[in-house]
Order: structure tokens, then C-alpha cells, then sequence
């Protein structure tokens, strides 16, 4: 997550890109939670079969045409059309790279909490559920708040 909001900031181009979007409050909050899926599907790597039943390198290529794919609905459409999304993301970036039928339904799964109608309608947006609070969708000013607030996330989670 950091490195998404570092690399925003970092480039002009990038920037002008994250504070292109004509639905400036949608978009900031789903690339957040863009960024949370990404971060947990990486993450779940390390738990070896637990996590996913195949190694599956999950990395910035899937993020970016995600992420460039979100901001095309977003702009495009009244209402965010969360099926496609989730169909686009789930099954055809990430999910083109799962090769097991378990994997891919978790990943469906997972990509469900991420891409919702509240993530925009609630003010914080809890991922899980209230018991871990730290893990929440926002609205921010800026993009330099989202980096601030992806510091400020413990590095490891207690299982």
C-alpha cells in the first residue's frame, strides 16, 4: 500500500493521473481498497498452501491495470458498476494468473469486501468488521493522506 501512494505522489504524471477523476471522493476511496486487496493477496503468499494452494505471482502489473480499469468505471458511469469490477479484477487480472478453482473462488471472495456499495456509502468503511478498527476505507484530502494513514498500519498482524 505504501508503495502504490509512494509512487503517486512521487511522479508528476501519476499524480495528475490520481487527481484526474471527474467522482474525486468515489475514486480516492476505492483506490484505497484497491490497495488493500492487492496488499492482501500478495501477503497471503507467505502463508504457503494455507494462503494459496499455488504460488502465484500476483504483482504491480495486475495493480496498475486494475487500478486504471477503476478509474475508467468510475469516471464513466453514474453508478459504479461493481460486477464488472469484480468480474475484470477477480477473474481476468488476478484472476487470470489462479489456477486452482479454490483459489479463485477465494479470490472472488476476498475482492467482494473491496469492491461494494459501502465502500463508498460508509463514512469509515470497516474491511473485516469493527474488532479491527485500524483497517478501514476513509475519505482524505489528498493522496498524501492515504500514505500517511498505510504508515501508520502495523507491518505484521498477530494471527
Amino acid at each position: 500500500m505504501i508503495r502504490s501512494y509512494a509512487s503517486v505522489i512521487g511522479s508528476k504524471t501519476e499524480l495528475a493521473f490520481y487527481n484526474g477523476s471527474q467522482k474525486f471522493e468515489i475514486w480516492q476511496r476505492l483506490f484505497l481498497s484497491l490497495s488493500f486487496f492487492h496488499a492482501i493477496v500478495r501477503e497471503r503468499r507467505r502463508f504457503g498452501p494455507l494462503g494459496w494452494t499455488a504460488q502465484y505471482d500476483f504483482n504491480d502489473s495486475d495493480f496498475r491495470v486494475s487500478m486504471k480499469q477503476l478509474h475508467l468505471m468510475v469516471d464513466s458511469f453514474e453508478k459504479v458498476p461493481f460486477k464488472a469490477l469484480r468480474y475484470l479484477t477477480g477473474l481476468c487480472n488476478y484472476g487470470g494468473r489462479v489456477t486452482d478453482d479454490r483459489d479463485r473462488r477465494a479470490l472472488a471472495t476476498i475482492l467482494e469486501d473491496f469492491y461494494n456499495d459501502k465502500v463508498i456509502e460508509d463514512g469509515n468503511y470497516h474491511i473485516v468488521d469493527e474488532r479491527f478498527r485500524k483497517y478501514y476505507v476513509f475519505q482524505g484530502e489528498n493522496a498524501r493522506d492515504y500514505l500517511d494513514y498505510a504508515r501508520h498500519l502495523p507491518d505484521e498482524e498477530s494471527p
